[in-house]
Parts: structure tokens; C-alpha cells; sequence
């Protein structure tokens, strides 16, 4: 099964709450052990993620920070994880989740006390600390033109007028059966981004069904909604990086505790057997010729 796969993110282990669970004190064990891992298998790896509203540690929310306070508290936590795996990963998630559908700022505890300034602070400090990583931002509902999806544009935009290093946007893609954008509004959106100056990956793909068990014919349609999201990828060509599900298999998918009900969208199910989507994801991308993508 690892074979399969050209690269490796881990699902939780790099994220805040685990890698400085109190201020000043970082622990990287679960972390370099993922990392030592794929690396020894030869996988370049796919960090996640450094400033997101969720899995940060207690601390944060137990002080009334000051902007400036803040924003070096930011800067710091990254600058010191980014040089931790300095030249070990391939690509950083450097600001997970920070747009709401409409294409508002999500009121968290970075926004409300920075505004948008710790974007840029997260993604100095990541560029200062490993200049040669691949820096993106990633969000969800943004594979397909929206609101959202201008809004993202439009920070892409901003950091790019100030100097920023930003490489590339992540679509995090978790669709639902039969609600999946098509093929053309996905590659019509990842070439906006393009358009702009940086890559594209699929950074997160899985397609649930909103009720269980799956027909035949909702088999048939993961599927080919799998397939909208690499075909899209194929024809925008190198300028999307890389395609990644999350999870490979139902046996440890978020799908079911996040959406009650909802379930089986990985390429594997929980007994590790194969679906109907895999074979299809593989068929699409030996048609595009791209393997271990």
C-alpha cells in the first residue's frame, strides 16, 4: 500500500497543540517520528499544519494577548517548527481555514486580535526559517468559483504585493457524492490561481456519502467525482503540485465523528480493501500518465 504513495502528511502530529503544548516548550517527538519515517521510505512529506483556529494549545486562550504580543508568539512557534524539519519537508500548510463560505474573515483568536496581519507574520516566518520549502495556504469550498474562492484570490494578492513568499493554494476537496464541483469548474479555478502566480495541490481529497450504505449507483458517481478532481489537476498540468487524500481509508477517516452518518469516502474501506473509487483514481492518472502522484 505505501508504495502507492509518492508522499506522506500527517494528520495531526504537527499541529500546534502537539508541538508546543506550553509556551516556549517544544516537543517534536511524535513528529519526527512521522517524519523520520516517510523519509526513510523515501516519501517526500507534506507538513501541517502551523496557524489554524483549531488543535492550538490551551494557552493561547488563557491570556489576553496585544497584537504585538500575539503576532511574536506567532512568528516564534513558526520560525522554530519550520526549522526544526528545515529541509526535510517539501511543503508547508502555513495557514489553515481562515475565510468563512461568504468570503468574511473568520472571527478566531489570531483575527480578532491581529486582523490579518498574522497571516503575513506566519508566512515570513516560515519563508525565513526554510526558504527553499513550498508555502501554501489551505481552505475548503474553494475548488470552484464562489465568493470564497475570490477571497482567496484576493489574499493571494496581498501577500504577493507586500513581498510575501507564497508558493501555492491547497483545495482541501472534501466533497459529497453527487455534489461535487465538475471537472471544468475545477480546473477553471485552480488556473485563477495560476493565474496569479502560484500552484495549486488537491491537498485533502475524499468524497463521502451523506447516508449509508453506499447504492451502486453512488458507487458509480464517487467515482467519477474522484476523477473531476484529477483530471482537473491533470489539465492545469505541473502547475498542480501534487494530489493527496485524507485519509487513505475508512478505518481511521474524520468523516463519521465530524458528520454523523456520513461515511465510506476514501479510496479504501475500513477492512482495507479497495472501492470502486480507487480503481478509478488509478485509471485516471495512468491515462494522464502521472503515477505516485
Amino acid at each position: 500500500m505505501l508504495e502507492q504513495f509518492g508522499s506522506l502528511s500527517p494528520a495531526n502530529v504537527q499541529k500546534w497543540q502537539f508541538t508546543e503544548p506550553k509556551q516556549g516548550v517544544f516537543n517534536y517527538t511524535q513528529a519526527d517520528d512521522f517524519v523520520n519515517f516517510a523519509l526513510k521510505n523515501k516519501k517526500s512529506v507534506v507538513c501541517d499544519t502551523l496557524v489554524w483556529h483549531q488543535e492550538y494549545p490551551s494557552w493561547l486562550d488563557q491570556k489576553k494577548w496585544t497584537k504585538e504580543e500575539l503576532l511574536k508568539v506567532i512568528d516564534q512557534h513558526v520560525y522554530s517548527e519550520v526549522s526544526h524539519f528545515k529541509n526535510r519537508c517539501f511543503s508547508w500548510n502555513v495557514v489553515n481555514e481562515a475565510l468563512n463560505d461568504d468570503g468574511t474573515w473568520r472571527e478566531t483568536l489570531f483575527y480578532n486580535v491581529t486582523g490579518t496581519d498574522y497571516i503575513a507574520t506566519a508566512f515570513r516566518a516560515a519563508a525565513r526559517a526554510d526558504p527553499k520549502a513550498q508555502l501554501f495556504y489551505n481552505d475548503y469550498n474553494i475548488e470552484s468559483p464562489s465568493a470564497k474562492s475570490t477571497a482567496v484570490e484576493n489574499l493571494v494578492k496581498t501577500l504577493k504585493k507586500q513581498n510575501i513568499k507564497i508558493d501555492a493554494v491547497g483545495l482541501e476537496s472534501h466533497f459529497i457524492v453527487g455534489e461535487t464541483p465538475s471537472e471544468a469548474q475545477q480546473q477553471q479555478q485552480m488556473q485563477a490561481y495560476i493565474d496569479l502566480g502560484v500552484q495549486v495541490l488537491v491537498s485533502e481529497l475524499d468524497v463521502r456519502f451523506s447516508a449509508l450504505p453506499p447504492t451502486e449507483a453512488g458507487l458509480v458517481q464517487q467515482t467519477n467525482d474522484y476523477q473531476s478532481s484529477i483530471n482537473a489537476c491533470i489539465k492545469v498540468g505541473k502547475q498542480c503540485m501534487g494530489l493527496y487524500v485524507w485519509d487513505f481509508d475508512d478505518a481511521y477517516s474524520w468523516i463519521p465523528s465530524t458528520f454523523p452518518g456520513n461515511g465510506d469516502g476514501d479510496l479504501w474501506y475500513a477492512n482495507f480493501t479497495t472501492t470502486p473509487a480507487y480503481d478509478g483514481v488509478v485509471s485516471a492518472l495512468e491515462a494522464g500518465e502521472l503515477k505516485n502522484y
